[in-house]
């Protein structure tokens, strides 16, 4: 849309130029095609017999541009899922190496 635009502008203004911003700016996705993807399993559909819980946290931070400058406090959200037998006082690792 931004490409059109910019182009039409160029035509209006200087003639020839559109045709050739409009060349020099495409550029063919290169990427292969991925493969079929594969279907869900049908028991992923269901509902698990031992559900976590989803909590929301409020924390505050400061707004800022820089590291230097704290101009104004903020109030966030962040919505975390917890899951079943999920206990505040164990401690947990958080960094994994996905196995």
């Amino acid at each position: 849309m931004i490409r059109r635009i910019i182009s039409l502008l160029l035509a209006l203004l200087l003639p020839g130029a559109a045709a050739t911003f409009a060349e020099e700016a495409f550029i063919p996705n290169t990427n292969p095609i991925p493969n079929p993807m594969i279907e869900i399993p049908a028991e992923y559909k269901h509902p698990a017999e031992q559900q976590g819980t989803l909590v929301k946290l409020e924390y505050d931070t400061r707004e800022s541009f820089t590291y230097e400058s704290r101009s104004q406090r903020l109030t966030k959200v962040a919505w975390v899922y917890l899951p079943y037998g999920y206990y505040e006082n164990t401690p947990y690792s958080i960094l994994s190496n996905g196995l």
